[in-house]
């Protein structure tokens, strides 16, 4: 378990803060809490220097020093910078991430301390519509970030944004919305399941009744195949009487019911009266079957 809990790379985010656990162990940040005070801890400026916490893991910088590369320039100063230089032609773009980390993030031979001031002075300001666009802005929001790479475009004006272009509030809201659209698609992919699974149910019923009358059917059709074989006499349940007319060498003195059928005795006829027989249909059986030996 210590082990596990000690394990630090750049995947594990115990508290799915958007910084993995080492980020913030290394920064001395919480690695199992996410909201401190109210407040995202990865929203926060720890150093005061107008990049997130968050900012600062995404670009690589020190979120406990506001000037990452230590040319005297604060970080925040360095990524409009870099964002600047993609709004003009005439010099190569900088990277954000290049322009907090390296004292000569445009390669040009010297330091932007050296060349713009401490406060990039130097820059010359840049027009959105001045940029050989045919008129057409790139920053629709004027948040510093460019349009083809702005996740909120609708930023409203001298509203402070991270590298994405989105506020606090526009984060905040998008995963509102994203757990949202995660907690509908769930309950849709359970409905979904549910009327599956009672599709499967209502078929197994069905098939099962079938099944049942099948069985019943060929049940009673057994029956009354045994029931025939009963009545009508196998072999392996007895003789069938011979009727020759020979009643009275037959007939036991107290035949009873076998004076109405001679040549068959008292045990015979009640074989035939257990397996259901009445007397009329007994007694159209013998007659028929006398008639067939005559």
């Amino acid at each position: 378990w210590y082990a596990d809990w000690e394990r630090l790379d750049n995947v594990t985010d115990t508290d799915n803060d958007g910084m993995p656990d080492i980020f913030e162990v290394n920064f001395g940040l919480n690695r199992t809490v996410a909201m401190l005070d109210g407040e995202l801890e990865s929203d926060m400026d720890n150093d005061n220097d107008g990049l997130s916490n968050l900012d600062e893991y995404i670009l690589g910088g020190d979120p406990l020093n506001p000037d990452t590369d230590g040319d005297c320039i604060g970080d925040a100063i360095e990524v409009s910078w870099a964002q600047a230089t993609a709004l003009d032609p005439s010099v190569d773009d900088v990277s954000p991430s290049d322009a907090i980390n390296l004292l000569d993030a445009d390669n040009d031979g010297v330091s932007e301390a050296d060349a713009l001031g401490c406060d990039l002075g130097g820059i010359e300001p840049v027009e959105p519509n001045d940029n050989q666009n045919n008129g057409t802005s790139v920053d629709d929001d004027e948040d510093g970030v460019l349009n083809t790479n702005d996740e909120c475009p609708d930023t409203p004006a001298d509203t402070p944004t991270d590298v994405s272009g989105c506020s606090s509030a526009q984060r905040n809201q998008k995963a509102g919305d994203a757990s949202g659209e995660a907690e509908e698609g769930f309950g849709e992919n359970f409905m979904l399941l549910l009327m599956f699974g009672g599709l499967v149910l209502l078929i197994g019923a069905a098939y099962g009744i079938i099944q049942s009358r099948k069985q019943n059917e060929a049940r009673k059709d057994w029956v009354t195949d045994q029931h025939l074989d009963d009545v009508v006499g196998s072999e392996a349940q007895w003789e069938q009487p011979v009727l020759d007319g020979r009643a009275d060498e037959l007939a036991p003195t107290n035949a009873g019911q076998a004076d109405r059928f001679p040549g068959w005795d008292e045990a015979m006829i009640q074989q035939y009266l257990d397996l259901g027989w009445t007397q009329d249909q007994l007694e159209e059986y013998y007659q028929q079957q006398a008639s067939e030996q005559q």
